[in-house]
Parts: structure tokens; sequence; C-alpha cells
């Protein structure tokens, strides 16, 4: 067997679902952010890429509902897995374009050590915590 039918044998082992939820999705997640990055504010903030990681996150339990199913304890939520990752993509797309739109531009304007551009910095990891803490409750319950 030849290299170019070894690697072609190699890929079509692998799903087109597999290289869309691991591959290309991630990638186009982040150059669409460096295209709004690029027009909006140019700055970077470690609280912005946080929330993008959940973002990228959802879209990829989307991509593969199936096997996200069964980690969730709830019955009825087992049900609605895409609804629930839906909704929490809107959510944390939304958390994410404001924090590019209003406090990256924040962040950039003021000197790296203002308290201004701390609180912000700041604020974006606490919302990446929140994100994450909810996706926990909805996983695993609550009592």
């Amino acid at each position: 067997m030849s290299l170019s039918e070894a690697i072609i044998k190699a890929l079509t082992a692998l799903t087109t679902p597999f290289w869309f939820a691991n591959v290309i999705l991630p990638i186009v997640v982040l150059v669409v952010a460096q295209v709004v990055r690029a027009t909006e504010t140019g700055a970077l903030t470690s609280g912005a890429d946080a929330i993008l990681a959940v973002v990228v996150f959802d879209a990829v339990a989307i991509c593969n509902a199936q096997e996200f199913q069964d980690h969730i304890v709830s019955s009825t939520l087992q049900s609605r897995v895409v609804d629930l990752h839906v909704f929490f993509l809107m959510a944390a797309g939304l958390a994410w374009y404001a924090f590019v739109r209003w406090g990256e531009p924040v962040v950039k304007r003021e000197p790296a050590r203002s308290a201004k551009a701390w609180a912000i910095g700041l604020s974006g990891l606490l919302v990446f915590a929140a994100l994450v803490g909810i996706h926990m409750v909805a996983y695993v319950g609550v009592g």
C-alpha cells in the first residue's frame, strides 16, 4: 500500500462529524474571533478567550449530542441536550461579543496596570467560571 493510499484509508476511517466537530469548527470559531477583533478592537483578553472556549465546547456538544446525552443525570435534560447547548452557546456567544465589543476597547485604552483594565479582565474570567458552573449543574444536577 502506498503512502497516499494509507492516508486516504486513514481519513475515510474518520467520519465527517468527527472532522467537523473537532477540527473545522474550532478553526472557524478562531477565525471569526480574529475577524471580529480586527474590526472591533484589536485587543485581547483572557476572559473573552476563556468564554470563547465555552462557545466551542457547546458547539461540539451540539454536533455530538448523542455522546453527551449519556453524561447528563437528569432524564428531562437528556432528551433536550441539543436545546440545552444551543441556549448555552447563545449565552456564551453573547457574553464573548459583549467583552470584545465593550470590554476589550477599555482594556486597550487603559494603562496595563489600571484598575479598570484588571476589573474587565477579571470579570471575563468570572463570567467564564459562571458558565462552567451552569454547565456542571446541568450535567450533574443539584442535590
